[in-house]
């Protein structure tokens, strides 16, 4: 898996989705996890981390602190209000996308069990 957005908070990563949504339900299988970090657009190519760990799929919202720290983290920086903003008119499709989750909100919560990070070939 790699995550797209993501949060971190007291020791867990945050992952928000729908709690019946098809990763949500493969946690729920298979809660032992392998996620990969790297290759940010626009950025010189560098190493790769991956993550193991367990994860588990919670329904609800985000708790308080993890949501704040999204918003920090991807919606506030000035750029990311430039773009927002820019792509004001899609506000409307994403919040349908996210009233179609099955199963209603949730987010998954991955407790790492180990970090490595991995060199280029």
């Amino acid at each position: 898996m790699t995550p797209l957005w993501f949060a971190t908070y007291r020791g867990a990563l945050y992952l928000g989705t729908g709690h019946g949504s098809w990763v949500g339900r493969n946690v729920a299988l298979h809660p032992e996890m392998t996620m990969l970090f790297g290759g940010e657009r626009g950025h010189p190519p560098g190493p790769t981390v991956r993550l193991r760990g367990r994860a588990v799929c919670e329904s609800g919202m985000l708790p308080w602190p993890v949501l704040a720290r999204l918003v920090i983290k991807y919606y506030l920086p000035p750029r990311s209000v430039l773009v927002e903003l820019r792509h004001r008119a899609q506000w409307r499709l994403r919040g349908h996308y996210h009233d179609q989750s099955q199963g209603g909100p949730g987010y998954i919560r991955v407790v790492p069990t180990s970090v490595e990070v991995l060199s280029l070939p």
